[in-house]
């Protein structure tokens, strides 16, 4: 198994070494292996070290059932689109050709981010988890994104009563202001299973625009090698609840008119190996 190799490996560094740090974070992978289940010990992983901790935060293709609950919620078309099916993993990373990004003719590119699903851990304790998120990311050379406010919902529960709970599959809802007159208002969640207008976050690059030389091509290189990484913060104590990273490299069109990946991403705790949540993002160029 990769992970005790990667655990022997790291302790005998250790012991050869004498450092404690090593010593320490080897015990972290073990510890992590043992209680963490991977769907496939082979798929791609995103390696996450934050003050000294390593995590190994899984990125799998949406299987085929959440694809189709997702169409059901206004998704169809995007869905339909023929990359969705092209299972993604890292060595197509490899043989991804610059050049053609280089010489397509299409050069400007509207990289669009959606936020449709949070899966929380079976793990953690209700008390712990956020019933409103938003998200903090910083992509290519824009400033920095704070996203709006989403509630989490699962549909069939009414949201007055509803509370989140470890284990569950929830639904990423924008929030409407209700205004009831005198100055009082109201947060609405909008429901995802009548309105596709769930959280996105677009940013666009057109050369012709910006006036930047080879900037479709500085942004290509980006999104081969580069991750997104994603913050996720309770929207009610404001503290950061999760990190998850994001690769990019999927997003490359090569020649093709739009890619889009549909994605479900491990975030784990800002401090620690533990695992928070998971998000479900259509990523589309």
């Amino acid at each position: 198994m990769i992970g005790n190799v990667f655990y022997n490996l790291l302790n005998h560094v250790g012991v050869d070494k004498q450092d404690p740090k090593i010593l320490e974070l080897s015990k972290q992978v073990k510890s992590m292996m043992q209680e963490r289940r991977f769907d496939n010990l082979m798929g791609l992983k995103v390696p996450h070290l934050k003050q000294g901790v390593m995590n190994l935060l899984s990125v799998v293709d949406l299987p085929y059932e959440d694809r189709v609950e997702l169409m059901k919620i206004g998704y169809g078309d995007i869905l339909r689109n023929p990359t969705v099916a092209i299972q993604g993993q890292d060595s197509q990373k490899d043989q991804l050709d610059l050049q053609v990004e280089a010489t397509d003719p299409l050069q400007a590119c509207t990289i669009a981010f959606k936020f449709v699903v949070m899966k929380t851990s079976v793990h953690a304790s209700s008390a712990t988890l956020p019933k409103r998120v938003y998200f903090q990311m910083r992509f290519f050379s824009f400033p920095e994104v704070h996203t709006d406010s989403v509630s989490l919902y699962e549909p069939g529960f009414d949201r007055r009563l509803q509370k989140i709970a470890p284990g569950r599959k929830y639904y990423l809802n924008k929030e409407r202001i209700s205004d009831f007159g005198h100055f009082r208002g109201e947060r609405e969640p909008s429901d995802p299973l009548s309105d596709a207008n769930i959280l996105s976050v677009l940013f666009e690059v057109d050369p012709s625009c910006s006036k930047i030389d080879d900037e479709h091509l500085k942004l290509a290189e980006y999104m081969k090698d580069r991750y997104l990484t994603v913050d996720i913060f309770d929207a009610d104590t404001k503290f950061l609840f999760a990190v998850a990273k994001l690769p990019l490299f999927e997003l490359l069109r090569q020649r093709r008119t739009s890619v889009v990946c549909a994605k479900e991403i491990e975030a784990s705790a800002p401090d620690s190996a533990e695992f928070r949540c998971a998000l479900q993002i259509i990523m589309s160029n």
